[in-house]
């Protein structure tokens, strides 16, 4: 769930008596599922890919032994797991850190009208700083 939305469902949820920690719960739980559903659909394709080499092979009359890549499966599970639930339960971004600034120079700049950056410094040693 991105920050924006789960924001607005904090808030819904709160207005209908959830605590904070029971919507993370939830929020961490979609998560979950929604790794599993991706597991379970790439063992899916892998089961397919797997089945038509190993028909391929039998066409030639080759007897491999076809198995499934059960550790890398369950590592690239384990690491979307972690990396899900904890994007899902992270603190949204503060109004602040995504607030525009205002650059020198620009439309809404305090310079004053018609006259640039620049021209209300002369003569002034220039300044660093944000």
């Amino acid at each position: 769930m991105a920050a924006s939305g789960r924001v607005r469902h904090l808030a819904v949820l709160r207005l209908a008596g959830a605590t904070r920690r029971q919507v993370l719960r939830l929020a961490a739980a979609e998560a979950l599922t929604a790794v599993a559903v991706g597991a379970l659909l790439g063992l899916l394709v892998t089961v397919v890919n797997l089945a038509g080499m190993w028909g391929a092979l039998a066409l030639l009359s080759v007897r491999p032994a076809v198995t499934l890549p059960w550790q890398a499966l369950g590592t690239t599970t384990g690491a979307c797991a972690l990396l899900a639930v904890a994007a899902a339960t992270a603190p949204p971004p503060s109004p602040c850190a995504t607030a525009r600034r205002t650059w020198p120079g620009s439309a809404s700049s305090p310079s004053g009208p018609g006259r640039s950056h620049h021209e209300t410094n002369r003569g002034r040693p220039p300044t660093v700083g944000p």
